[in-house]
């Protein structure tokens, strides 16, 4: 795994601790599903996506 992607899921630990845990997960499902209701593109970057991270898409949000 590379460096950032480490860093990703060392964050996204710090994050899981101040937010209501069933919006984080609805959060990480509508992000994978590319739900553009809940995560409207941005203009003129239409064609980019950010996969989330395996480790944070299955839950381990934690070390």
């Amino acid at each position: 795994m590379s460096n950032i992607g480490l860093i990703i899921e060392e964050k996204a630990a710090d994050i899981g601790n101040f937010f209501d845990k069933e919006i984080i997960e609805k959060a990480k499902i509508n992000w994978h599903e590319q739900n553009h209701e809940a995560f409207p593109l941005v203009p003129g970057d239409e064609e980019e996506y950010v996969p989330l991270p395996k480790a944070i898409l299955n839950g381990k949000l934690s070390k």
